[in-house]
């Protein structure tokens, strides 16, 4: 059992919003970072870090996954493990 639940040969990918931007982090099984995205939302998107607009969220997602450096992520071939705005993720 690793930090991410079982093992597996897909990348692990973590997506989070905000406001303002989408985000998404895929991880190796080492935990160094294959790729890194981010889309800029529409406003009235995500409105106080709760989705307003969800396909135009699930747009943007696909965006950043899209032009994630330094190459896309594929939907396909990963494995999501957190998919929750980044105000909710920090422990206080």
């Amino acid at each position: 059992m690793s930090f991410f639940g079982s093992k597996s040969d897909k990348p692990t990918c973590g997506v989070a919003w905000n406001n303002g931007k989408a985000q998404v982090l895929c991880l190796a099984a080492d935990y160094s970072v294959i790729a890194y995205g981010e889309a800029i939302l529409e406003p009235g998107t995500v409105v106080n870090s709760c989705i307003a607009d969800a396909p135009k969220l699930a747009g943007k997602i696909a965006e950043a996954m899209k032009n994630a450096t330094p190459s896309p992520i594929d939907p396909k071939n990963i494995r999501c493990v957190s998919c929750i705005p980044d105000n909710c993720s920090y422990i206080v």
